[in-house]
């Protein structure tokens, strides 16, 4: 009786709501997954980060694509073709060079330290692969931030230039790519990245899923780095660039999730290194479009960003 009571009111409401049924589960999913990165906006290193006004969802519209704008951009221009080109064959070089390099020498004894911790034999190799492509990536990443600041610091500016913002370009007092990269490691929230680097790194264990969590966990870390020459021509120091992304959290977290997801492609991801770089100078413009250039911290009342030169990475 339970159940043939359970099957009829099953069946009444199923009669009188059978179009809306699919629109209603989309919608608690929706929610659930709002909620969900809320929650990591609010437990993200920027403090205050979902203030009224400076919430995960401050950008209006569907997510800007700026990185595949830069794509879009390199491939456009041959004068970029030809900044990019040495730095691209040490690129290309370095990559193929860890490819074999990773495969020859780290592959076999992780799958054996896997087989000795008693995983079956296809499942070591399997995820010593994985940790492998991993491996190539991290490296890649680091190669990029250490040696090619140079080259993707010219690229930059020739964007901008070529925009018409060269009085952003030609202001004094610019920083060394060298001393932006070194500095950046002592700053806070860069031993915090370091950590995360680590700690999130299983999640690659997970086909495509733990690729695409790993890429949005580091996200607003990779766009924070590839604004580095950016604050710089402004002049903005590190408690400043903290409160600038916090205040376009979303855009930075989405431009810097999809130049991850790019920069992981095993072989040709470095190669979107230079299109990442021309798509970080095109979000740059757009921001001065949108008042960046007027923008004044409103928690440094003393700090006149456009014309005054703070020092980078002071807190």
């Amino acid at each position: 009786m339970a159940c043939k009571s359970f099957e009829a009111r099953h069946q009444k409401v199923s009669n009188q709501y059978p179009a809306d049924h699919f629109d209603r589960t989309h919608r608690l999913v929706s929610t659930i997954a709002t909620r969900s990165l809320y929650s990591v906006a609010q437990w993200c290193p920027f403090p205050n980060s979902t203030a009224a006004g400076h919430n995960l969802f401050e950008t209006k519209g569907a997510m800007p694509f700026y990185a595949l704008k830069g794509v879009t951009y390199f491939l456009g221009h041959p004068h970029v073709w030809k900044q990019a080109a040495f730095p691209l064959l040490l690129t290309l070089a370095f990559s193929i060079f860890s490819v074999f390099a990773f495969f020859v020498w780290t592959l076999r004894p992780q799958e054996s330290w896997m087989a000795e911790k008693g995983l079956p034999s296809v499942l070591s190799w399997v995820f010593a692969v994985i940790f492998v492509v991993v491996e190539i990536s991290l490296a890649t990443l680091l190669w990029a931030f250490l040696v090619l600041e140079y080259f993707k610091d010219k690229i930059f500016a020739y964007v901008l230039r070529e925009k018409g913002y060269a009085e952003l370009v030609d202001r004094d007092s610019q920083e060394s790519a060298v001393v932006r990269v070194c500095t950046s490691f002592f700053r806070l929230d860069a031993i915090f990245h370091i950590i995360l680097l680590i700690v999130s790194l299983p999640l690659h264990l997970i086909p495509v899923l733990g690729s695409i969590i790993y890429a949005w966990l580091h996200s607003t870390f990779v766009a924070w780095e590839s604004h580095l020459y950016y604050f710089d021509l402004k002049g903005l120091g590190f408690k400043q660039q903290q409160r600038w992304i916090r205040q376009r959290k979303f855009l930075y977290s989405s431009f810097g999730f999809q130049c991850l997801l790019l920069q992981m492609i095993p072989l040709v991801g470095p190669l979107f290194i230079f299109s990442n770089t021309c798509g970080a100078a095109l979000l740059a413009i757009k921001l001065e479009r949108d008042g960046g250039g007027k923008w004044v911290d409103e928690e440094d009342d003393e700090a006149l960003l456009v014309n005054k030169k703070t020092p980078y990475g002071t807190v």
